[in-house]
């Protein structure tokens, strides 16, 4: 005779390991892992507000992230908390601000090397420039943005970088 497996017992156990996960999730074992406070998630908070245009709770979120950053030393979510804090003052109409965050990401983009985000930014102060009908800062900045994403072949952000030294042109 074959003993089969009583349903309730399984049933049972499965209850446990919730109840258990649960358990380990308060004590916090398991609940930093998933919290709110996590930079993945303070990230995709305040990009999610950013896009929803709330920029001042985008804000909010970029800063806790870079507050973030700076403590555990974590150059990339810098960069990226930077870049947001720079696009919040660019929405909110407060340009000297925004250039002030796009320099530092620049700033820290060059010490790492990282000449992508370096162009970003490059590309993010010639917008300004442009709207500021600073010329030559504009064309230096767009120039530099052209001269890399033509480079690495990032046609996207190349075709963006032409379009605004072409609005500087035409204006």
């Amino acid at each position: 005779m074959i003993h089969k497996p009583d349903p309730l017992y399984f049933a049972d156990a499965m209850v446990f390991g919730r109840i258990l996960l649960l358990i380990l999730c308060l004590i916090g074992g398991l609940g930093t892992a998933f919290s709110v406070n996590h930079p993945d998630s303070i990230f995709q908070q305040a990009k999610k507000d950013f896009l929803l245009s709330n920029y001042t709770d985008a804000l909010s979120g970029f800063t806790a992230l870079a507050s973030y950053a700076e403590q555990n030393r974590n150059d990339t979510f810098h960069m990226t908390a930077l870049a947001g804090i720079g696009d919040c003052h660019y929405y909110m109409r407060d340009k000297r601000t925004a250039l002030h965050f796009y320099h530092t990401g620049k700033s820290l983009a060059h010490s790492l090397q990282d000449q992508h985000r370096e162009a970003s930014f490059d590309y993010k102060i010639s917008v300004i420039f442009i709207e500021l009908m600073l010329v030559d800062s504009a064309s230096h900045y767009a120039s530099r943005a052209i001269a890399y994403f033509r480079r690495s072949k990032d046609y996207v952000q190349l075709s963006k970088a032409q379009s605004a030294l072409a609005d500087l042109h035409l204006n």
